[in-house]
């Protein structure tokens, strides 16, 4: 799995749970769900990632040149010149 695989995943995961905390009502069952489940899974990701680079796991070195890579295919992709 991809850091931005990963990265999305978090984000997706942590924008549910502010969006039930906001619009869904406050059931006791709810807000225990998102305490114990999203807080606690979003806590051993971050865990994780943190342990991997400061563990020596994995190469940050690799990491930051695929974000880098990414972004400038698509920086590339934004500034060419239409053609016609």
């Amino acid at each position: 799995m991809s850091w931005d695989a990963i990265f999305g995943a978090a984000n997706m995961l942590a924008l549910l749970a502010w969006a039930s905390l906001i619009l869904l009502p406050r059931w006791p069952a709810l807000l225990s769900a998102i305490l114990y489940l999203v807080v606690g899974l979003l806590s051993m990701l971050y865990a994780g990632i943190l342990i991997g680079l400061v563990g020596g796991f994995v190469d940050p070195a690799a990491i930051w040149l695929a974000a880098i890579s990414a972004r400038s295919r698509v920086c590339k992709r934004c500034f060419q010149p239409r053609a016609g």
